[in-house]
């Protein structure tokens, strides 16, 4: 909106006018926005004439930018709405009477996106130019996508942070740029709520005893109950489709895999809300730095990780993983098959094997 004339001319009138306010004893912004408020009640902006109360605001802060002598640009210049667009990024304030914020990513920085790695694939060849500016954009935008997963991919494109000249783009490489590219046109905004949340402790465990195995989780609420749980023995046979290299302890293994089974079965997307706290304690430090710095690793186990960080990237809510000390793990029993303590109506059933053999199984189709 264009300042009237006149108005302008009051205005810079009125800031000679120590008598009228004394800007340098302003400390705070907010006190020149009403000192400009002000100047429009001054100037004889009559009340009928201000329809809006967005317009007014508006008024008030053009006069602010002209007393205090900033300078803006008319390009980026999209008056008072409810929605603000900065460096890419959109902040939706219009369900804010609601207690909800949305943020995300404004159409034309995702066709932008999408086009410039449309591009690089096509030509199977990334420059270092081009690779520091797709990644300077990236980590912005993929920085309003939920989730560890995404930063996984993210590394990809880090470990050419030193690349001279022009490199080839490998299949590893070209699959994490596939990945972001449909990432930022299909992930779904983030929104803050101020709603009161709720609170889930996951606790998982895994025991493994030469040949054979057990998994188990407890899911407790935010009052302490328990919700649910689950314990399940892994059998011969399972066991060495999970360890394929013959390795004597499989701990590891085991104890990633109950974290997903846990997260899995006992936490569902469907059931989890956007602003809902969930803290899942696992007591073995090796599965929990893996989690807590986003690494997949290789082989089956790769598999596992990306699917835990999969399941976070869908279910959209905050995420914590903490260690727990073995002797205070609720899920150490379940894990052993011990449960006489727990109700049996809480109990879910979850087949470790289905879960192997599907690992198994797309790791030999190749993901």
């Amino acid at each position: 909106m264009m300042l009237p004339e006149t108005l302008v001319q009051g205005t810079l009138e009125l800031i000679k006018n120590e008598q009228f306010v004394q800007f340098e004893g302003i400390d705070c912004p907010l006190e020149a926005m009403n000192a400009s408020g002000e100047a429009t009640k001054a100037l004889g902006v009559k009340d009928h004439e201000q329809v809006h109360e967005a317009r007014h605001v508006d008024l008030a802060q053009q006069l602010l930018f002209l007393i205090t002598g900033w300078q803006t640009s008319d390009e980026k210049e999209g008056g008072f709405d409810s929605i603000s667009r900065i460096l890419g990024v959109q902040i939706d304030l219009g369900d804010s009477h609601l207690g909800a914020v949305t943020i995300s990513n404004v159409a034309s920085r995702v066709r932008e996106l999408t086009a410039t790695i449309d591009e690089l694939l096509g030509r199977g060849m990334m420059s270092a130019a081009a690779m520091r500016t797709l990644r300077g954009r990236l980590v912005f935008a993929e920085a309003q996508i939920f989730g560890r997963l995404t930063s996984v991919h993210m590394k990809q494109l880090s470990r050419l942070e030193n690349l001279v000249g022009e490199i080839s783009i490998d299949s590893e490489l070209a699959e994490s740029l596939k990945f972001l590219r449909d990432r930022v046109i299909t992930g779904g905004p983030r929104r803050v709520l101020s709603t009161v949340c709720r609170i889930f402790h996951l606790y998982t465990d895994a025991c493994f005893e030469s040949s054979d195995g057990g998994v188990g989780g407890v899911l407790i609420g935010g009052n302490g109950d328990v919700l649910s749980f689950f314990s399940e023995k892994v059998n011969v046979e399972t066991v060495n489709l999970l360890n394929p290299d013959k390795k004597q302890n499989l701990i590891f293994e085991l104890e990633a895999l109950a974290v997903l089974m846990g997260v899995s079965g006992l936490l569902d997307p469907l059931a989890v809300q956007p602003n809902d706290r969930l803290v899942i304690f696992i007591d073995n430090n090796s599965v929990l730095a893996r989690l807590v710095s986003g690494s997949v690793g290789t082989g089956l186990d790769h598999l596992i990780f990306e699917g835990i960080l999969m399941w976070e990237l869908t279910v959209c809510a905050v995420t914590w993983f903490e260690r727990v000390a073995s002797h205070a793990n609720v899920a150490d029993d379940p894990s052993r098959g011990v449960c006489s303590h727990f109700d049996v109506k809480c109990k879910i059933d979850i087949d470790p094997d289905v879960f192997v053999r599907d690992l198994v199984a797309r790791s030999g189709a190749g993901y």
